[in-house]
């Protein structure tokens, strides 16, 4: 995609002519025919806002210690420009990377961009409604794609796993964060009901894709990556017993209703972090984790 203005508050691509809608300055370039999934979650998250630092506690050091070497990763990559895919309305992440590389800041929702908008402090080159296995970019475009907790969102992981190698330039970086694993999360899917119940939560409601994703294996991970597109590959564990922790406080907010969450002394967390760490590093240990941070190369050639 690229883009010149039209009069009336449209955008055409110069290469295929297609126009795009703009809403309150959100250029929606969905493909012409989109998923039933990917329909829903549009609409679910164009209705629902969350405040993600305080869900997921993104200020307590269990995350930030990733959510660091995520960034970290980004940094250090040449500056170039970087696509986000599953933006959110936070900007955490974001944040970090506007400091380093022009970013396109996408998200699968129109109103989800527009909160993203209001959140951050600089401006990104563009905000774009996208479905992230149609990405509407020209290809080798980016020198980063990135994403945090949004790769198990798709219906076909492998199509968007195409895309994002489509539109990386030959050695352009894709991090994909905070990716769960099946170890736990397929148990989680089949007692979604019983843990709604238990934590006063309507089983009906919410993001369709987190109550249909059961994850990924380390092994589904490395033979999504095997392939001739990626030149280099890392799948990092994240959270051992720094994820019962967080999950089981989780619980106890919501089953006992508490007015807020419950917060851990910095120190103790950071034992647990290095606790894990540890852990990882005995054979076999990796597939107990709750999280990966999965990192990939675009193929030179």
């Amino acid at each position: 995609m690229r883009l010149v203005t039209e009069p009336i508050m449209s955008y055409v691509c110069i290469s295929c002519k297609h126009g795009y809608a703009v809403q309150d300055g959100i250029i929606v370039a969905w493909p012409k025919t989109m998923g039933e999934l990917a329909q829903e979650e549009a609409h679910y998250h164009d209705e629902f806002d969350e405040n993600a630092a305080d869900v997921h506690q993104l200020t307590t050091y269990r995350n930030k210690f990733y959510h660091d070497s995520i960034h970290d990763s980004i940094r250090k990559h040449p500056r170039g420009r970087a696509l986000e895919v599953g933006a959110g309305s936070s900007g955490t992440e974001a944040e970090h990377v506007l400091r380093h590389h022009q970013v396109v800041e996408t998200d699968i929702s129109p109103d989800t961009l527009k909160r993203l908008r209001g959140n951050l402090s600089q401006t990104p080159e563009a905000f774009v409604a996208v479905d992230g296995e149609h990405i509407p970019f020209e290809k080798a475009s980016f020198d980063i794609v990135y994403m945090v907790a949004t790769f198990h969102h798709f219906e076909h992981p492998e199509v968007a796993l195409a895309e994002f190698a489509r539109v990386l330039k030959p050695g352009g970086l894709l991090v994909m964060g905070i990716e769960p694993n099946t170890t736990y999360f397929r148990p989680i899917k089949y007692l979604r009901g019983l843990l709604c119940r238990m934590t006063h939560m309507n089983p009906h409601e919410g993001s369709k894709a987190d109550a249909l994703m059961e994850g990924f294996t380390y092994n589904k991970l490395r033979r999504l990556l095997q392939n001739p597109q990626w030149s280099g590959y890392t799948i990092r564990p994240m959270w051992l017993i720094a994820g019962f922790m967080h999950y089981i406080l989780e619980f106890l907010y919501r089953a006992f209703k508490m007015k807020k969450r419950i917060s851990l002394p910095k120190g103790l967390e950071k034992n647990i972090v290095r606790l894990d760490e540890f852990l990882f590093s005995i054979p076999g240990c990796k597939h107990l984790c709750w999280h990966w941070i999965i990192t990939a190369n675009r193929s030179k050639e």
